[in-house]
């Protein structure tokens, strides 16, 4: 998922649409995504590829440095 989008579009996406996101589910990428992963994944369902999708866009704001950046913002709790 990393080279299909960069980390500014993964973040307006969702697997399935929720925290106000975008659904990914609905565009036509998204089949051309679970084809072509099948091809090297004979035994993956499409629940499985679409979890794994979800996480990919779940985790996209600790790209390119996002993780440190908010490792070192000073956590406004303490």
């Amino acid at each position: 998922m990393k080279k299909l989008m960069n980390k500014e579009l993964s973040l307006q996406y969702s697997a399935k649409g929720k925290k106000q996101k975008k659904y990914f589910s609905k565009l036509s990428v998204y089949k051309t995504v679970l084809e072509a992963v099948k091809v090297n994944f004979l035994d993956a369902t499409d629940l499985e590829i679409t979890c794994c999708i979800g996480v990919s866009l779940a985790t996209a704001g600790d790209r390119n440095g996002g993780r440190q950046l908010r490792a070192e913002t000073p956590n406004q709790d303490e």
